[in-house]
């Protein structure tokens, strides 16, 4: 293991040992809770005890609020629960479960398993049509522009400065999304992005080539490299490669591996970009209504996770590309850095304009500002 490899680690650990106090956003002291009608598999009224058959070590504490068992689907942007990151997840929600005596249910549900565009997820959730999704901004900016500011590509160097960009945006964003009756609770490292085609080809000229794009700044990544964006839904990538709908595809390098996307595309590049924050959401309506010992359950088991997944991603994505070679039989090429210098010529700055024009004053300075803070350097 490098010495970069073992600062960030070390800095990681730091940061998130801020990660409860930080996402919490506890409700007035004395605020009655309200009452919310939810999906549930039962209607019963109960306090929160721990039951018996629980194992876990940390023991729920006995609430005096009352509160109505719920239950919430939780969208996540794989179509199965698969993923590291979706595995232990939904272990978070069972421990959830389990520590709450089965009060609050919350269940992983694939892309296309509820009749909800990805694009749509987050507004689904404000207008509480949804509980709960991942969010992240190459989905979610055309309805809040704010959050295609740090989904901008090539203005992160490590995962540990993406880190550091969500965690001063985050204050912000939250104010926002209160606004719009939706709360953030937890961050998620997602993922480094990856090219990968069913043929070899120049990433510094893609000329009649044809990849498919989920978002505004995937698109402007493939044509600076001289490609065609095609947009197409995850549910169809793999058949569209199938078919020559598509010839290649930018997603995270660990998706090309644990979707069996290198079947159909087994040449990968190293193109990154590292992919903007993305995190957890829940309607603010029904946050609001669960009771803070709840609440206080909910963000302990998520940051668990968080930790888990934050371990994770720096010791097991420097393998993948290793994988994927064991897998195919066929090397991942590293670009040089002129392609690096020309993704940030002709794709970070450019685009960081548009998305500060999008989001308008003063608020699109007040969150640029936050970013150059975190980062140390400007970004215009």
């Amino acid at each position: 293991m490098n010495k970069r490899l073992i600062l960030a680690l070390v800095m990681m650990v730091v940061l998130m040992t801020g990660l409860v106090a930080g996402c919490a956003a506890p409700t007035a002291p004395g605020a009655p809770a309200k009452t919310v009608t939810t999906t549930a598999t039962k209607t019963i009224t109960s306090t929160i005890t721990t039951p018996k058959t629980i194992t876990s070590t940390v023991t729920a504490p006995a609430s005096k609020e009352v509160m109505k068992a719920q239950q919430w689907d939780c969208i996540i942007y794989w179509t199965s629960v698969t993923s590291f990151h979706d595995v232990e997840k939904q272990k978070a929600f069972d421990r959830i479960k389990e520590r709450t005596g089965g009060l609050l249910d919350i269940r992983s549900v694939g892309m296309g398993g509820l009749p909800i565009k990805a694009e749509d997820l987050l507004r689904a959730v404000a207008t509480g049509e949804l509980a709960m999704c991942e969010a992240s901004g190459g989905y979610h900016s055309g309805d809040y522009p704010m959050l295609g500011i740090i989904d901008v590509p090539y203005i992160y160097t490590n995962k540990l400065e993406k880190r550091m960009v969500y965690e001063a945006c985050r204050p912000i964003w939250q104010r926002e999304f209160h606004k719009e009756g939706i709360h953030m609770l937890s961050y998620r490292p997602g993922f480094t992005l990856a090219l990968a085609t069913n043929k070899p080809v120049d990433v510094m000229d893609l000329k009649g080539t044809k990849i498919r794009s989920y978002s505004l700044g995937s698109a402007k990544i493939i044509e600076a490299m001289g490609g065609t964006a095609v947009p197409i839904a995850w549910a169809e990538v793999y058949s569209a490669l199938e078919k020559g709908v598509a010839d290649g595809l930018i997603t995270g390098a660990d998706a090309i591996l644990s979707t069996k996307i290198c079947d159909v595309a087994p040449y990968s590049y190293a193109t990154g970009p590292l992919h903007g924050s993305l995190f957890i959401t829940v309607n603010l309506e029904l946050w609001e209504s669960l009771p803070k010992d709840v609440q206080n359950i909910v963000h302990e088991e998520l940051s668990q996770w968080v930790g888990l997944d934050l371990i994770w991603s720096e010791k097991e994505i420097p393998r993948v590309f290793d994988l994927i070679e064991e897998e195919t039989g066929i090397a991942t090429v590293w670009p040089a850095q002129e392609f690096f210098d020309t993704m940030t010529e002709k794709v970070a700055k450019p685009f960081m304009v548009e998305e500060l024009e999008k989001v308008g004053e003063p608020l699109a300075t007040e969150i640029l500002t936050a970013i150059e803070q975190a980062l140390g350097r400007s970004l215009h």
